[in-house]
């Protein structure tokens, strides 16, 4: 199994870091800072940190001496719109990456059935209910909950977004993460998790994008967590 997936099935509540840049420095501020995993991308502009990431081939190099570093679980998102290739993926497991995560919709039909990889998905603002449910029976293992529009990002969680978050728990009868779309703040995490949440995938948003931002943001939120 998945190192990631079993600390999350086994955890109340689970810290993920997404770091903003393929740095080793920023992998081992959310490691020594008590981060449970980390992912970062290739293939895409990222939005909440405004960082555009490289392609496999650009960024390898700098992917592999942090999988030689960390610990930790240590996950990709391969792409957006532009999905990674069969080879891509098999040198991607090969380099020692415990998961992947994408957009479901944007999830290639071969990936579903891709061996030795852990699979997390995540649900845009446009999935209701009813796709959500779709997702756990094509075998995804974790679900992110990124139901919040660009336009919102940054603003504080809200009540209605608790139970935004709430619905999809309900629908996706797998272990759900939320991401910090929202600036959503440490003593939010016990209503968080009161919802139903496993865990949350900290980014850009919280953390700011600097080394010492991501040290600082994770261990804030580690301890949040510890004492839930």
């Amino acid at each position: 199994m998945s190192r990631m997936v079993d600390i999350i099935t086994r955890s109340e509540f689970s810290l993920m870091v997404s770091i903003p840049a393929n740095d080793l420095r920023f992998a081992l501020a959310a490691e020594r800072a008590g981060a449970d995993a980390i992912k970062t991308h290739i293939n895409l502009y990222h939005h909440a940190s405004g960082s555009s990431f490289g392609t496999w081939d650009v960024e390898k190099n700098s992917l592999i001496e942090i999988i030689n570093r960390c610990t930790i679980p240590f996950g990709l998102v391969p792409g957006a719109e532009n999905a990674p290739t069969q080879k891509e993926m098999l040198e991607i497991k090969d380099a020692g990456f415990d998961f992947w995560d994408l957009y479901f919709h944007h999830i290639p039909g071969w990936l579903f059935d891709f061996p030795g990889m852990g699979r997390m998905a995540a649900a845009d603002p446009s999935y209701d209910e009813e796709k959500i449910k779709t997702i756990a029976a094509r075998g995804i293992q974790v679900l992110e909950s990124s139901v919040f529009g660009k336009e919102t990002y940054g603003q504080p969680l809200a009540p209605e977004d608790i139970e935004r978050v709430k619905s999809v728990v309900r629908a996706a009868d797998i272990p759900v993460l939320i991401s910090t779309q929202r600036a959503i703040r440490p003593d939010q995490l016990k209503d968080l998790k009161s919802a139903g949440l496993k865990g949350i995938v900290i980014g850009a948003v919280v953390t700011g994008r600097t080394p010492e931002g991501v040290a600082e943001t994770t261990g804030i939120f580690r301890d949040a967590i510890d004492r839930l």
